[in-house]
């Protein structure tokens, strides 16, 4: 089977990037046969341990010969009955645990080799916005070793970049980075996304992260394809490991519509309530989604007007699962998303919880992380 070259799709039009594959892979012990079609965006790939992660993102990569099946990215075939292409003919950029950087080069020089080695010659234009996008020029005369964690994955990210990557595999690349370093990276991640078109597909190490920038998600559960859809709909049902996870984890969209400098908390509309949260002075009628731990929400008949938390947001009840020895799960439906919390058996017996009742979910504004 023939293939035309790759094409640069950097900043291609909404909607063109796109990915559809079946893959199959079989170890001794392990057999992996997954099926999926990804829209545009950022999908977290969920499982547990040995369900099969890293190992769909090598053959989506090219990396394991073995592999059989079909893959096509962004309209153009990889992989079919009889074609193959190889990794370095696939514009994608993979990313791990660590960057991977040359560390004989400085910044400059993997970025130039990442240029030369772009199946298609990207413009100077282009290479201008991507070094203001990741903030490489003042990292460019650094060696890799004088790098920070969070300095190293943006040199990588923009490497991947220039090479004309459509598709973006992430294996936990946050891993080792401090809280602050990670949110800069995923912010930065959900920037580049947003700008450029690109399709992510990203292991998590956690189901928080995953929920800092992930649009949809597939789960896999030993080597096969549980469910896919819609992150927040997966992350929070109750048939679902996910949502049991031991920090569940729901999310809300609101407008910022305020910014209260003296306390540094931004103030979102989420429906009809307001939800202040922690963070830095954000643009007056921007879109902002928060991610809310299960612990974090507090459930009752009537708003507490007083005491130290400051979010009381009208909920419903939409399910109820037990979640454990005298606990239990709750999904909530509010205007701006959906929310889990993680009550005692007895706490929703003094409620009586039922599907469909309304209640009021207090949440402390410290335990909300802004994505």
């Amino acid at each position: 089977m023939a293939a035309a070259d790759p094409q640069l799709c950097l900043g291609a039009p909404a909607g063109s990037v796109n990915l559809e594959f079946r893959q199959q892979l079989r170890r001794p012990g392990f057999e992996l046969d997954v099926e999926a079609a990804l829209a545009p965006g950022v999908t977290a790939l969920l499982g547990p341990s040995g369900s099969g992660k890293t190992s769909l993102l090598r053959c989506l990569a090219g990396l394991e010969p073995r592999v059989s099946g079909r893959l096509r990215c962004a309209g153009q075939c990889w992989q079919d009955a009889g074609f193959w292409w190889p990794a370095h003919r696939r514009l994608l950029g993979y990313l791990g645990q660590t960057p991977a950087l040359f560390p004989n080069l400085d910044v400059a020089g993997n970025l130039r080799f990442a240029r030369r080695r772009a199946p298609v010659a990207l413009s100077e234009g282009r290479a201008a916005q991507l070094y203001a996008a990741l903030q490489l020029e003042p990292l460019l005369a650094r060696p890799v070793a004088a790098l920070s964690g969070g300095e190293a994955r943006r040199v990588a990210l923009g490497r991947a970049l220039l090479r004309g990557a459509t598709l973006l595999l992430l294996d936990e690349p946050c891993a080792g980075l401090d809280d602050a370093s990670q949110r800069r990276f995923l912010s930065l991640l959900k920037s580049m996304v947003r700008r450029f078109e690109l399709q992510v597909i990203y292991v998590a190490h956690n189901l928080a992260e995953a929920a800092m920038v992930a649009d949809q998600a597939c789960l896999l559960d030993a080597g096969r394809l549980r469910a896919q859809g819609a992150f927040d709909a997966l992350a929070t049902d109750l048939e679902l490991p996910l949502a049991h996870a031991t920090q569940p984890v729901g999310r809300l969209q609101g407008e910022v519509c305020g910014y209260r400098e003296q306390d540094q908390l931004v103030e979102l509309a989420v429906g009809d309530a307001r939800l202040l949260v922690p963070d830095e002075r954000r643009t007056l009628g921007s879109t902002a989604t928060v991610v809310v731990p299960g612990a974090a929400v507090m459930l009752a008949h009537e708003p507490q007007a007083q005491g130290s938390v400051l979010n009381v947001l009208p909920v419903r009840v939409a399910g109820l699962a037990e979640a454990g020895p005298g606990r239990m799960l709750v999904r909530l439906r509010a205007q701006g998303g959906w929310l889990l919390a993680q009550i005692t058996r007895y706490s929703a017996q003094r409620l009586g919880l039922v599907p469909g009742a309304a209640l009021y979910a207090h949440i402390k504004a410290v335990a909300i992380s802004e994505n």
